[in-house]
């Protein structure tokens, strides 16, 4: 489509066919109001029916919106869950977020090995967790990183290598 308002229609008519990256794109434009009058509350709707389904893209949208209150109220344990899922299905914006969540205690106690490990598995493919996890460094000790490298080989080892 060439603008916002015709996706919105195109989106619309597959998401209620099912299609969850539909589901997906749908609810990102209802959540920035984008073609379409901004409603949080329907857009983690489309979200939650994509992530019910298996869609990483959807779980990280449930996540998120757990994360931060947007169309549900905040619920770091509910972020938590929805994020890990999605993470284990290798989308970085889950990794980054459960990065941030460890390294500020959000819904979990701090752990900056944790939190190290999420920003570096997904450093490859986010500049932002590579930055993130850099900057974590300078606040953690030598034994404290040497730890979150370790937890980093153990996860990828266990959840990238099946692929």
């Amino acid at each position: 489509p060439r603008n916002a308002v015709e996706a919105v229609k195109w989106y619309r008519l597959a998401a209620e066919r099912g299609y969850t990256s539909a589901q997906v794109n749908l609810g990102v434009l209802l959540a920035s109001g984008t073609g379409v009058k901004r409603d949080e509350i329907e857009a983690f709707d489309l979200f939650r029916k994509a992530a019910e389904a298996g869609d990483p893209d959807g779980e990280f949208h449930v996540g998120l919106a757990y994360e931060d209150g947007s169309g549900v109220p905040k619920d770091f344990i509910a972020a938590l869950e929805w994020l890990q899922k999605s993470a284990k299905q290798d989308v970085p914006g889950a990794e980054l977020i459960l990065g941030i969540m460890y390294e500020l205690g959000q819904g979990v106690p701090k752990n900056l090995p944790i939190s190290y490990m999420w920003f570096n598995v997904s450093s490859a493919q986010s500049a932002d967790s590579a930055k993130s996890r850099d900057e974590l460094e300078s606040q953690m000790t030598a034994a404290e990183i040497t730890e979150g490298q370790r937890l980093s080989r153990e996860w990828i080892a266990k959840h990238r290598n099946k692929k």
